[in-house]
Parts: structure tokens; sequence; C-alpha cells
């Protein structure tokens, strides 16, 4: 018996017998995949599924999430399970088989068609592994193995007011799940009803409620939830929105022994849209409504009716009903005599058992008489819409008369109404200490050696911005000297001003010594200041009599021998020159559009500043540091990059070094802030980046992401350049529009025109880019911003 044994496995002696075998172990223990089971099939509409996730060999470092599917949901957090095996081969080899799976529950959200799931990679402690594709046709929803369509077991309707109703009435709403009562089990709600309201504002639904109907001698049971809704707005095509609703229905038995089990399945019931007429309220509304619609009292209370000088007397307006509380915040305003003093109006809103439609509205108006009388406050009236009757109502209060007396012999103590703010305590609750991170393995990154200092934002920003609009003033002054030196040059009555100067001037040598230069020079002058067309005038050129008998004797001295002028006409010429005299030039005339505005557009000129960089200022780091961190003495290391940081604040450097030696001791949060701070000081250093990335994703908190453009320059930068920028456009772009328009015959003014063009573009875009940086940055464009998680 023994030597058949032996001879039976004498093959699993032979050599190539265990180099198969051993091959065959090694392949299995290497194996490690993962894949959809199901990875094809169908789906049912309407259906909840289960999809499983499985890895060989391998398990995934956190729970996989699939990808976006459009047409497909996957509901909740999936189930974990897994399984090991051992393989015991021949001889003394062991092969270990794990499996992992993971559990989705997913369900359909279209009709038809088809749903694929697109591969994706998970990283697993054997590396990274690639889920294939999974692809899924959308058919028909049958309940078990009865062939029935889900519609013909269960489905579920809405159940809306039948007559339009009026924007903002509260109308009931109804939604029931009608289902067979073969397949009716207490358990057959597997959730709340899923409804998303809007544009309607409802309430929570009621707890649902059971009877049971026959229809076609059918017996059917009826689940109904009943709730409240407005319509705000008039819609005649507003339909309601769609709402889901997950069941259980049975779908056959499992036998074991002598016991059943019933088997169920779960199943999504979609409610149809259903359309709901909104009617708009008529037509002209009062002037003084306000908005509210419903069913509402108003009752008025004046506490006390009789009050001295100085006491507080408090009105109180109450609203009670049911209608649109939820667009209802406050009372209009009221009528008061000048004789009271306002100290404290409040408004308080009471929800009667938690209902939304239901409420109380009281606002208190705390009023201080000023001086004695009898004084009447109200009627107070308020307009409400009554959607039972479909008309306009009006709630009025009856007036109430109050005596105020002379003012009290003695007041203790001003009154103080309380302030409930004020009892709020502002003490910080006690600081809870950080759960320790875990060790991890040090990090590939060396020190970096002191760089360059990052400037400091701005201090208020952006105040500097807006201090710049100063700088507008030169432009405008620019602007009106060069537009009064234009109307000086274009003033039509130049030449006669500059001719009655010349006569002032030539009156007092006429008298003293009259030559004949100084007679023609007279002439001239005169024929310029009365702007005679003619080249030789005469004496019936000029119209007025003096003038012309004054040419006449002129011409007399100048064309008889021996013949001067009369003593007489210098006194006659000196009162005619001064009735002749033009009107003076007007300083408002520089303000005239011709002076001021050009022909076409004007466009400015100069190049914008460029930004100021930061400046160069070395800060000394301890020459230990490094050693200390290449020594793995990171708590060391930490110390002396922590007293650099606290020499050299701005020095991205140790910040950065700090970071790694905070890193390498596993503080992640810490480390994360001085990534992300030393990453704004220098934005322009790959190596913090790379710093910033390794360290982020490990932190728990996320700071906010700052796009990669924005990053390019310091806050400092971007606040300087958008400083010039503004400069530019404020000073240099205006004086270059000065400038080409006032010479814009000449080539200084198509110079500046061309420039213009260019610095306008130029400045724009700068003050564009540096303003959209920094709202990118949001709040670290502050100087004295801090992270705190």
């Amino acid at each position: 018996m023994l030597r058949a044994l032996r001879y039976s496995f004498l093959p699993l002696r032979s050599s190539p017998f265990w180099l198969l075998a051993l091959v065959a172990c090694a392949t299995s223990a290497l194996a490690q995949s993962v894949r959809w089971e199901p990875a094809g099939g169908t789906l049912g509409r309407d259906q909840t599924s289960t999809l499983s996730l499985i890895f060989d060999n391998a398990a995934p470092d956190q729970t996989p999430t699939p990808p976006t599917v459009p047409g497909l949901d996957f509901l909740g957090v999936p189930g974990r399970n897994e399984q090991t095996s051992l393989n015991l081969g021949t001889g003394a080899r062991t092969v270990r088989q794990r499996t992992v799976t993971f559990t989705y529950r997913v369900r359909p959200t279209r009709s038809e068609g088809e749903v694929r799931i697109p591969a994706f990679t998970v990283a697993t402690d054997a590396g990274p592994l690639t889920v294939p594709a999974a692809g899924f046709t959308l058919a028909e929803t049958n309940v078990g193995n009865t062939g029935l369509p889900l519609e013909k077991i269960a489905f579920t309707r809405f159940t809306p007011p039948a007559a339009p109703v009026w924007a903002g009435e509260v109308f009931r709403l109804s939604h029931t799940l009608d289902v067979s009562s073969a397949y009716f089990r207490q358990n057959i709600l597997a959730g709340p009803l899923d409804w998303r309201s809007a544009p309607l504002i409802a309430e929570e639904w009621e707890n649902p409620t059971a009877t049971e109907t026959t229809h076609n001698g059918e017996r059917r049971a009826l689940i109904t939830w009943q709730t409240r809704a407005i319509a705000p707005t008039a819609d005649p095509t507003l339909a309601l929105p769609p709402a889901t609703q997950l069941v259980n229905l049975p779908t056959g038995t499992a036998n074991s022994f002598f016991l059943s089990q019933a088997l169920f399945e779960q199943f999504t019931l979609t409610t149809p849209a259903v359309p709901l007429a909104v009617r708009r309220l008529p037509l002209p509304a009062p002037d003084d409504y306000d908005g509210a619609v419903g069913q509402f009292t108003l009752a008025s209370k004046i506490v006390p009716e009789t009050a001295a000088v100085g006491e507080p007397v408090t009105w109180t307006l109450t609203l009670d009903g049911t209608g649109n509380w939820p667009v209802i915040d406050r009372l209009p305003a009221r009528e008061l005599p000048a004789a009271f003093r306002v100290v404290s109006p409040r408004a308080q809103k009471t929800p009667k058992n938690n209902a939304l439609f239901d409420a109380t509205l009281a606002e208190d108006l705390v009023l201080i008489p000023q001086r004695p009388g009898r004084f009447t406050l109200g009627p107070y009236t308020l307009s409400i819409f009554n959607p039972v009757t479909g008309a306009y109502e009006t709630l009025r209060t009856a007036p109430v008369t109050i005596e105020i007396t002379g003012p009290a012999p003695a007041v203790a103590a001003a009154t103080e109404i309380p302030n409930p703010e004020s009892q709020i305590s502002n003490e910080d609750p006690a600081p809870r200490a950080p759960l320790p991170p875990a060790r991890i393995s040090p990090l590939p990154a060396d020190p970096l050696p002191p760089g360059l200092l990052a400037p400091a934002p701005l201090p208020a920003w952006p105040a500097p911005l807006r201090l710049a609009l100063a700088a507008l003033a030169l432009p405008v002054v620019l602007w009106w000297i060069l537009a009064a030196r234009h109307a000086r040059r274009h003033d039509p009555l130049r030449s006669r001003r500059e001719a009655h100067a010349r006569l002032v001037a030539l009156l007092p040598r006429l008298q003293t010594r009259a030559t004949d230069a100084d007679l023609l020079a007279w002439q001239q002058a005169t024929r310029e200041l009365f702007a005679l067309q003619s080249v030789t005038p005469s004496a019936t050129d000029l119209a007025n009599p003096v003038w012309s008998a004054l040419w006449i004797e002129t011409e007399r001295a100048l064309y008889r021998p021996a013949t001067g002028l009369s003593p007489e006409w210098h006194a006659r010429a000196a009162d005619a020159l001064l009735r002749s005299a033009p009107p003076p030039r007007s300083l408002l005339a520089a303000f005239r559009p011709a002076h001021l505005l050009a022909r076409s557009t004007l466009w400015t000129l100069l190049f914008h500043s460029a930004f100021v960089l930061g400046h160069s200022s070395f800060a000394a780091e301890p020459r230990d540091a490094a050693t200390l961190y290449a020594r793995a003495d990171f708590p060391a290391a930490e110390a002396a990059w922590r007293a650099a940081l606290a020499a050299a604040p701005l020095d991205s450097a140790p910040r950065h070094n700090l970071a790694l030696a905070l890193a390498q001791q596993g503080r992640w949060d810490e480390a994360a802030a001085h990534a992300y701070a030393a990453a704004l000081h220098a934005p322009a250093d790959p190596a913090l980046d790379r710093l910033l990335v390794a360290t982020l994703p490990r932190a728990t908190y996320a700071p906010p992401a700052i796009p990669s453009l924005a990053r390019r320059l310091p806050v400092h930068n971007w606040q300087l350049l958008a400083l010039a920028a503004t400069l530019a456009l404020l000073t240099l772009v205006p004086t270059a529009y000065l400038l080409a328009r006032f010479a814009r015959q000449s080539r200084t003014g198509s110079a500046s025109l061309v420039i213009g063009h260019c610095s306008l573009v130029i400045s724009a875009a700068a003050l564009t880019a540096a303003v959209l940086a920094l709202r990118a940055h949001g709040p670290a464009i502050a100087p004295d911003a801090v992270l705190v998680w």
C-alpha cells in the first residue's frame, strides 16, 4: 500500500513540475487587480441596485470615490468587506489571497438610454490601479419575478388646489403614495420624502397617514403627506417641483429550514410635476399696501396713557393671523406728534407652534414726551389682501388720547433699555489641545540659503489708491492754463485790444513831438481798432464824427507843409480813445467748449513708471541650522530657524526652512502655514511652490487658493503697480491729452497722440491686472494678516 502511494506521487518529485508550481504560486501572489462586478448589464429605472468594486491582493489608501456619472447617482457611503484566504501549495509554500470589496448603492436618474462609469485610477498599497470602465443599459423596472411594472404596483402623485391661488396665498398641498395592498408593509418607507419646494415656500411635511381604498376591484393602500405652501410671485405656468420617495417592496421569500423570510428590494418613486396656476393680485393696489396676504387682525396698546414729560410711553402694535409671514418683517411707519422723541423701535415676530405661516408680529415704539399737553396717537391703518374675499382690506386701530403732565420733581436715573447683545459673554471658550500628528519619514528637500526680503503689503489698503485721486488736480490746473492760453490766442477782439494798447502808448509822444512816423502809426492802429477793411482808409470810413475829425486833422498834419496838430487834438483823442476801448477779456472764456475740448478723442502719453521691487537685505542665518537639519536634529533646527525668522519676518528662506523642520516632525498644520506664507512672500521661487504642494494636502485645513497668475508678484509689488498705473492714468494720461489737443498741428502733438495710444492701453491693462490679482489674494493683502485654524 505504501509503495503504491509512493509511486503514485512520483511525478511530484520531478524538477519540471516543481518549477511550474513555483511560477504559478508567484504569479498568483503578485497578481493585483480591481474590477466592477457586474461590469455590465441592465439597471432598472427607479430601482436601487448594488455595484461591487473588488480589489484583488491590494487595498486602497482610502474609500474610492467614483467619478461623476451623468444619469446615475451613488447613494450614501459604500460598505467595505475584506477577506483573506490561504492556499496551501505543494511543499512548504503558502499563497495568501486577499480580497477587498466596496459595495455601492446606485440609482438611475433618467428613464432610458445608457449610463457608463468611466475608467479611473485608485491609489493602493500596491501602487496605482486603474478601474476599467463599466456600462449599463436602463430598462423598465419590474418588481421581483412577477413581470409587473413598478407603475402598476406603486406610484406617487401631488394633489394641489383645484382653483387657482393668489400670489402669496397660503394653500394646502397633499402628496400621496398609492400602493397595492398586496405589497404594503409597515416598513414600506425607506426614507423621508425628498422635495425641493423652490420656487414655492413650504412648511415641513406633516406625519403621513395611512388609509385604504378600492380601485377597479383592487384594494390599495394610500399614504398621504400634508403641508402648506405659498407662491411668492404670480406665474400662470408654474409647476410643482417633482419629489422622490424611496420604498421597500417585497419581491419574494427565502426559505431556511422551518423559517421563511421576506425579500425586499428598494425602488425610487418620482412624483411627476403638476401645474399650479398662480394669479396676480388685482390692480390698482392701495397706496399703503406693503405685501401682506392672508387673514390678519391688528391691535394697538399704549402704556401708560398718562405720563410726565421725560417718562417713556410704549405704543405697541400687534399683527396676528395666517398669511405670507416669510415676506413680512416689520410694520409700516406710523405718524407721531412732534412733541415725542423716539428712543428704541423694536419688532419681534413669533411663530405659532413652529408654523411657517402662523405668527404674531409685535412692534414696540418707545416715545419720550418733550412737553406737556393732550395728544392723540392713531388711528393706525394697514392694508392687506384677503385671498378668501379676493379683495384688499384695511385694518384700523382706534385712536388713543394720552395726557402728558409737567416734568417729575426729581429723576433718580435715566431710563435705560436693556440691549440683549450686552448679555452675551465675550469670553472665548477654552481651547482644545490638538492631537499630536503621527511621525513621518524625512522629506527629500534641502534648506535654502538666506534670500531677498519680501516687501510688506502697504497698510490701510486701498486708502493709498483713493488718495491718489488728489493727483488729478495737476492735469486740471494744466488744462486750465492751456485753455486760457488758447482762448487768448484765438480771441476775436485780440487785434482791436492790441491796437488800443498801441494808441494809448502813442498819445504821450504825439503830445510832445509828433513825427510823421508817429502819425502814420496812429492811423494804422486806428484802422485796426475799428477793423476798417480798406487798405488806405479815409475819414468817411469812420462812422464816429469825433474820430473822423481826428483823422482829417492827422492827414492835414501829414500832407500840408508847416501844419501841426491843434492843441485840442490831444484832449479830444484821449477822450475818444477812452470811449472806444474794447470790452475786457473774460477770465471765464477759457472754459468755453471751443478752448477746453478737442475735436477728436484725446489720448494719453508718456511711459508709466515700472513698479519698484523690494530692497535687497540679506538676513543672517545661523550657520549650524542647516547642519542640525542634516543631522536629523529637527527640533534644534526648528529653534534656530525660528530665531532667524524673528529677526527677519519677511525673509522667505528661514520660513521655508522652518516649514521643512516642522514637516519632518509631522506637524503638517504649522508646516503648511509657513509654506503658504513663504510662497506669498516669494511667489517666483519654484522651491517654495514644491514645498507648498507637498505640505498643504496633509494639513487639516485648506487656505484659499490663489491663481498662479496672481502669484507672479508679491502683494506689495501688485499694490505699487496699481498705484503707478493709477497715477499714470490720473496725471500723465490727461497731460498727454492736453498736449495732443493744444499742439495737434505740430510734431509734438502727433507724437503725443501716438505715445498716448500705447500708454493708455498699457496703464489700463496694468491697473486691471493689479486689481484682479489683489482681489484674488483676498485677506492676504493685509499687512497684519494671520492664518488661524
